[in-house]
Order: C-alpha cells, then sequence, then structure tokens
C-alpha cells in the first residue's frame, strides 16, 4: 500500500486548532500508528509547533510553512525534508481551505514523494459558519462593520462557496480523494470531531485516550466583548482591544447563540440566498441524504437579539481604568 499524506485544510472555526493540537501532544501515539507529524521547523527559520501546543498557543497548523512558501512565490525544496520517510503523513492547516491552487502544488510535491494524497476538511453550516468567520475578523482583523457588510467584503475570496472550493480540489489529478465532512456534533462520528477525524485515519486509533490541550484553544469572546472589540476598532486603539482577548473567559453554548441570534439578521440570511443558492444545491447534492435540511438556506432561522449595552459599557469601562492605572512606559533615548 502506497504511503498516505492526509491534508486536513480546515474550514476556519471547525475545531481546526484543537485538532492541530491534538496531533501535536499525541505526535508519540500517532507515530506508533505509523503517522508522523512534522513539528520542528526552526531549521527553515519556522516553529517548533509542539512546543507551542505543549504552552496552548494558538497556530496555524504544521502545514502553515508550506501555505507562507507558496503564498512568497518560494519553492518547497526546503520543505522536502518534512516529506520524507517510511510512514504516512499528516499535515494540517486551515490557512489552505481558500487557496485550492496551494493544495494542488502541495499535493503535487506528495505525488512525487509517492504518497497517496487525501484531502479532509470539516464545513458547517451556512449561518454558523459566516458568523464565526465575522466575529474572527472582528477579533483578529480590526473589522468593525456589520455582518453584512463583511459578507459583501469577502464576496469574491470564495467565502462559504464550499462546492467551489470542493470542486476545484476535486479536479486536480494529484489529489486521489476529497472528502468534506459536517461539522455539527450529529453529524460526527460518536458526536466527537476528534473520534471522527482520528478514527477516519486509522481504525486503530483511540482519540478518548489522546493527551488533551491543559487549556481551551482559540476561545470566543462573549457578545458584550465583541461589540466593545468593534466599537474599538472603529477608533483604531488595538491595544485596548488585546487587553480585552487577554481577559479570563467562560463562553458557553448559551452565549455562541446569542452571538449567533444577535447577528444573523435577515439582511445576512437575504445575501446567502442571493450569493449562495446555486453553489449551496450543488454542494448538497455531494453530500448524503440525512444532512439535507443542514445545508437549506430557505429554513435558516432569524431570531435576533439585541446586545445589552449595559455590558458593553462595562467591558469599555474596565479596559479604559486599566489604561488609566496602568504606569507610564519609560523610554530610552
Amino acid at each position: 500500500m502506497p504511503r498516505r499524506a492526509i491534508l486536513h485544510i480546515g474550514h476556519p472555526k471547525t475545531a481546526t486548532t484543537f485538532l492541530q493540537h491534538l496531533m501535536q501532544l499525541n505526535s508519540a501515539a500517532l507515530g506508533g500508528a505509523g503517522f508522523a507529524i512534522p513539528s520542528d521547523y526552526r531549521a527553515v527559520g519556522g516553529h517548533d509547533f509542539g512546543q507551542l501546543a505543549s504552552v496552548g498557543a494558538v497556530y496555524s497548523g504544521n502545514a502553515a510553512p508550506f501555505f507562507f512558501a507558496l503564498e512568497a512565490g518560494r519553492p518547497l525544496d526546503r520543505l522536502d525534508t518534512y516529506l520524507e520517510g517510511g510512514s504516512h503523513l499528516l499535515l494540517s492547516s486551515e490557512l489552505l481551505f481558500y487557496r485550492p491552487t496551494f493544495v494542488e502544488q502541495l499535493a503535487s510535491r506528495l505525488v512525487a514523494k509517492e504518497y497517496r494524497v487525501e484531502v479532509i476538511a470539516y464545513v458547517d453550516r451556512y449561518d454558523r459558519a459566516a458568523v464565526k468567520a465575522y466575529c474572527q475578523n472582528i477579533r483578529n482583523h480590526a473589522f468593525a462593520g456589520t455582518l453584512v457588510e463583511f459578507l459583501e467584503q469577502t464576496a469574491g475570496q470564495r467565502l462559504l462557496r464550499y462546492h467551489e472550493v470542493h470542486a476545484s480540489l476535486s479536479a486536480c489529478a494529484a489529489i486521489a480523494e476529497v472528502e468534506f465532512r459536517a461539522f455539527p456534533s450529529e453529524f460526527l462520528n460518536g458526536g466527537c470531531i476528534e473520534r471522527d477525524f482520528f478514527e477516519r485515519l486509522s481504525p486503530n486509533l483511540d482519540a478518548a485516550a489522546f493527551i488533551r490541550p491543559r487549556d481551551g484553544v482559540n476561545s470566543t469572546l462573549s457578545l458584550a466583548e465583541l461589540e466593545a472589540v468593534r466599537c474599538l476598532n472603529a477608533e483604531g486603539n488595538t491595544a485596548a482591544v488585546q487587553r480585552i482577548i487577554a481577559r479570563e473567559r467562560l463562553v458557553d453554548d448559551l452565549e455562541r447563540k446569542r452571538i449567533r441570534r444577535c447577528y444573523f439578521s435577515q439582511e445576512a440570511k437575504d445575501f446567502l440566498l442571493r450569493e449562495l443558492s446555486s453553489d449551496r444545491d450543488r454542494f448538497a447534492a455531494l453530500m448524503p441524504p440525512e444532512q439535507v435540511d443542514l445545508w437549506r438556506l430557505d429554513t435558516l432561522v432569524v431570531d435576533p437579539v439585541e446586545p445589552d449595552a449595559v455590558a458593553v459599557r462595562q467591558v469599555l469601562a474596565a479596559v479604559a481604568r486599566v489604561t488609566a492605572t496602568r504606569p507610564p512606559t519609560s523610554r530610552r533615548g
């Protein structure tokens, strides 16, 4: 049997960071099952992802060095050493999802190394995926507009165009298999993302026995914090935004539901219906029949709630107090 190269490409906000941490923290167990997990890229100016995972740091997966090399137009020669060996190979980065041409180039390299290339991605329901992407851009990319404005600005980036991405990957001769799986727990093996993913790689892997990340990874801001950050983004106050992100928090499923209800407006639903219906129809035809309702756009529920203005003001006031009491930074002339 040929060696397998598994390219896990996201989708963003489908527990990719969590899976990447599990890969690194359990590289010995995965190695025992025949899967190599490239980790230490310091020899080529990168990071040791195993070390980052051990301290709970967020990063974009062990395929990120390949992505950044391709983005910069550099050849992959310097990274070839990470594609050698007698084991199967496991590479992951959500950065690859919306760059199928990069996946094709990496896959072609892997085929030249005599690997059988398999691509796997998890995708979420359209309203959830839209809101998650929007919140991530509020938090990480200083976005201050509405969800509809975000969707309009990213319309040319294949955002949520699952079929278009799937078709691009499937047309690549170097890729032997492309599998998009539904992310909601009711469609996962055992209702568990790690079991669904790792047991797909090998039935000999027991994800329940894996070492777990000691902290939550890539935690979500609360609704009040997101609204406060939006306000600060509009002002360009990145220092205050970073102080909010650094706060300890516990965002439960109820709060995540409130976030979706707050941001998923009728205008957002209309945008998805107008822009994605054709892509959605073709994508839904690829998925199992029991998932039909999951991918229907006309059944998406709009049930908005208003953010708590008092809670937002409290977050902003807390940040302002920290700023006011912080001693001035000394400077060297």
